[in-house]
């Protein structure tokens, strides 16, 4: 009986070693799996923060950019309101100019029309004169 006890206690502790050593064995292939999993993971953290970084430098890139247009846009406004302005003062000169022409036109038609009185008197007090002299 003992020696019954003794073969069924010995097959029981074969079949635990047995069951050990593929639990074992199933122990360290998750450990290998969780060890290359924690180093994927490292790696896609390392991308992670990589990538962070590049978005971090393109926001404040933008951020540059943004206040450049700002800029920009101001200084087009400033310029579109200075071209307005001397806008203004050009159609001023301009209607200043073209009033100052007409005088101009009109004072050379005056003079004109004054040389053609003088050249009619002269001629008058010509023919007048002789009158004079014939008498």
């Amino acid at each position: 009986e003992l020696q019954e006890d003794n073969e069924a206690k010995s097959t029981e502790i074969n079949k635990l070693s047995k069951e050990s050593a593929a639990l074992k064995a199933k122990v360290e292939g998750m450990e290998e799996q969780i060890a290359d999993v924690q180093t994927e993971k490292d790696i896609i953290s390392t991308e992670a923060r990589e990538l962070k970084s590049e978005i971090q430098t393109a926001a404040s890139n933008n951020n540059d950019l943004q206040l450049k247009l700002d800029s920009a846009n101001k200084a087009i406004a400033s310029k579109d309101a200075k071209i307005s302005s001397l806008s203004e003062e050009l159609d001023k000169a301009t209607s200043t100019l073209k009033m100052v022409q007409d005088e101009l036109l009109k004072a050379a038609n005056d003079k004109d029309a004054m040389a053609r009185d003088r050249a009619a008197l002269r001629t008058e007090i010509s023919g007048l004169q002789q009158k004079l002299e014939k008498k």
